[in-house]
């Protein structure tokens, strides 16, 4: 049975199911831009531009082999293979999928993939960017509780026009997150999917608080957690506000070397003319709702 899907933007057809992405419903005829399959995954790539201790890539090609889950192989911005291991998870198997994976096609298709979350505003998308554990997720789980509407969680795609103007593409209606920070934002854990069996880091869906449509990006926020007090918001410029977009592409190593070249020249448009802001906090606690106070004042300063 095949599944059709929207996500990033993107019509999915899928002989997986996944119950993360928004159903596309009967589209007689449709084209999609993705199709994703059960097949044989190589064991290597051969020529090969990159690689590291799970995958190999080049600009249009990409395999990821994960012990006791399963082989993945992306081509051309437009196919997924996956081959499961024997007695792996479907949710194991997605989980991978839906991250890495997704997040080298989308590569693949010309599209810069950051490492952030991002939610809807009055002035169109506010993305929170950083390295896993920096609270990008639990903030944009903050303001959804707050009534601002979910773009995406982790991989925020972008594409950028003719003019510089860069766009969030949505995701799925999800949100990952930790006990601790499921709890902050209200949540019963024991109500919840754990994304990994093993792991204590759940899906909160948020089906009913989703923006479906690419929005407009009015500033991207950097968390930098360091070892201080207090919280200071520092508006980024030049060569920084560059560094923070390369520095926050989702999964950079995959990059061939055209699609790296690629990166950098979106990197800089984006840096052009977008707002960034490095948010320096104290590594714990997170302090949510001071947070929350000093990015909608900085917002409303500056839209």
């Amino acid at each position: 049975m095949e599944h059709l899907y929207r996500a990033y933007g993107l019509l999915v057809r899928s002989a997986i199911e996944i119950p993360e992405f928004l159903p596309a419903g009967a589209m007689e005829g449709a084209e999609p831009d993705v199709s994703i399959a059960f097949g044989s995954v190589p064991e290597a790539l051969d020529p090969r531009d990159t690689e590291g201790i799970l995958f190999q890539a080049t600009d249009d090609a990409f395999i990821m082999h994960v012990e006791k889950v399963a082989g993945y192989q992306a081509v051309e911005g437009k196919r997924i293979l996956v081959e499961p291991r024997p007695d792996s998870s479907p949710g194991d198997v997605r989980v991978f999928l839906l991250g890495s994976v997704f997040g080298a096609l989308l590569q693949q298709r010309g599209l810069l993939p950051l490492h952030a979350g991002a939610v809807e505003t009055s002035s169109g998308a506010i993305l929170f960017a950083g390295p896993s554990g920096h609270g990008k997720s639990t903030l944009t789980a903050v303001f959804a509780a707050r009534g601002h509407r979910v773009l995406c969680d982790d991989v925020c795609v972008l594409d950028v026009d003719g003019e510089g103007r860069a766009t969030a593409w949505p995701s799925f209606p999800q949100i990952k997150l930790w006990t601790d920070s499921a709890r902050l934002v209200g949540k019963d854990v024991t109500t919840l999917r754990r994304i990994r069996p093993t792991r204590e880091k759940y899906a909160v869906p948020v089906a009913d608080g989703f923006n479906a449509e690419p929005l407009r990006v009015a500033a991207i926020y950097d968390l930098f957690p360091r070892a201080t007090a207090g919280i200071v918001l520092e508006p980024l410029d030049g060569h920084e506000r560059f560094s923070s977009v390369v520095h926050n592409t989702y999964r950079r190593g995959f990059l061939g070397k055209r699609l790296r070249a690629h990166n950098f020249q979106m990197a800089a448009k984006i840096a052009s003319t977008v707002r960034i802001v490095r948010i320096k906090r104290p590594l714990f606690p997170l302090q949510t709702d001071e947070l929350v106070r000093l990015v909608e004042e900085d917002l409303a300063r500056n839209s």
